[in-house]
């Protein structure tokens, strides 16, 4: 499945295939720490279903941040994904590819 990041009050769109005609996005708010035990699901209304996307809006009302996201349908729950977590595609130091010395500098390029 794929997915783009997104704030509240915007849409997230999910990507993939064989989505259902009873298919429902959920969201959890993670906590800042990431320790939650057990998270609380709640569903989003679609703004558009097709059997290779879902598209939703993050409720205004959530604080910015993490939220796991997952779609449900009939029996089955897909995987989880992670919206708005860092996505890092490479990083640079001043000692080479991912290295840096005390003092020295890194580069870390991506999207978040």
């Amino acid at each position: 499945m794929a997915f783009r990041s997104r704030w509240t009050d915007e849409t997230v769109v999910l990507q993939g295939e064989d989505f259902l005609s009873d298919a429902e996005i959920e969201l959890s708010v993670l906590s800042e720490s990431g320790s939650e035990s057990e998270p609380k699901w709640e569903k989003v209304s679609l703004l558009q279903r097709s059997a290779q996307s879902l598209k939703a809006v993050i409720p205004a009302g959530y604080a910015p941040g993490l939220f796991r996201c997952r779609v449900s349908q009939k029996q089955a729950v897909s995987n989880e994904v992670t919206l708005n977590a860092p996505d890092i595609w490479w990083i640079q130091g001043d000692e080479g590819q991912a290295t840096a010395r005390s003092g020295g500098w890194l580069r870390v390029l991506g999207n978040a």
